[in-house]
């Protein structure tokens, strides 16, 4: 199923002045002790109030300030600088997953907000990402901001009925500058299959106004769900009407030359890009288990080297 992009439909959401480029908070440094509470506290908190979820519903967020005073995370109800994603009791090591496959992201070159990742005053692990949407005095301000569902004006709970096909033709007609868009689109659709994340469904693309440009948003619930999930799909969204069984001539051929148009020089960077990365000294002996480690770097090498086929890279 392939929806139309009404090109009326980004609108703006809060009180930023349209064209008025957002600033950015002072990156935060935070210490062990920055998370004063028990992770079933933080689950207590969330199932009270009712913040979005991700992970297919299940994964727990809860709306945070960062006391630069006290140097810890304050949980609050509303207008929060940030968020807190403990790991749900159905997936013990989505935190530390979700943590990993964001660094992951950011050296492979992907636009990510600041994160980090600490433990609860249980010793488990807590992930925590700044919100790119809000600034301002007490976090008042909305950046105009939008998700693929929101843009296409369909429901929430259709996130999972698009294709990237819908997603290449809505940065096409709504970004500024489309070219590079598709790029980091493209980009990023390489990265979550390497990865392993089949949980990138229409809620997880959006598009935020960037001074005068409207852009692709920093990249957000980056994790590898195969780790997670056995028998998860390769994707959320389909391409060419398929869900799994992705190869070399889907992803290149179809998606990046027919869908986003790109040229060969353009292709051959974005690969180049992934395989520079040093997949293996990143993802065995952080916070992941052994044999957790080890699936994700075998899945990694695995898919990387459909990518890779035919092609000689620098």
């Amino acid at each position: 199923m392939t929806w139309p992009v009404n090109p009326t439909s980004l609108t703006l959401i809060g009180k930023l002045s349209p064209k008025q480029k957002p600033l950015r908070r002072t990156a935060i440094q935070p210490e062990e002790e920055a998370v004063p509470y028990a992770s079933n506290e933080l689950v207590a908190f969330h199932a009270k109030h009712k913040l979005k979820m991700s992970l297919s519903g299940v994964q727990p967020k809860v709306s945070a300030i960062f006391s630069r005073k006290d140097q810890c995370f304050k949980v609050v109800e509303t207008n929060g600088s940030y968020i807190l994603k403990p790991s749900p009791q159905a997936f013990p090591g989505a935190a530390e997953n979700e943590a990993l496959t964001m660094r992951l992201a950011r050296v492979a070159g992907i636009d990510v907000p600041h994160f980090g990742w600490l433990k609860a005053e249980d010793g488990l692990g807590v992930y925590w990402i700044e919100r790119f949407d809000r600034w301002g005095s007490q976090n008042r301000h909305r950046i105009r901001c939008e998700d693929a569902c929101q843009i296409l004006e369909v429901p929430a709970s259709w996130k999972y009925l698009g294709n990237l096909e819908t997603l290449a033709r809505m940065i096409r007609e709504h970004c500024s500058n489309p070219r590079l868009q598709l790029v980091r689109f493209f980009h990023r659709v390489l990265f979550c299959w390497v990865t392993g994340n089949g949980d990138m469904h229409l809620k997880n693309w959006s598009l935020i106004e960037n001074g005068k440009l409207i852009e692709l948003a920093p990249a957000y619930d980056l994790l590898n769900t195969r780790l997670l999930i056995d028998d998860e799909e390769e994707s959320a969204l389909e391409l060419d009407d398929k869900k799994s069984g992705f190869n070399r001539k889907l992803l290149i051929d179809y998606l990046g030359r027919e869908m986003c148009g790109l040229n060969e020089r353009m292709i051959v960077k974005t690969i180049e890009q992934l395989t520079s990365v040093d997949w293996q000294i990143h993802i065995l002996g952080i916070q992941l288990s052994v044999d957790e480690g080890n699936r994700y770097d075998n899945l990694v090498r695995k898919r990387l080297a459909v990518l890779v086929a035919s092609y000689c890279l620098n």
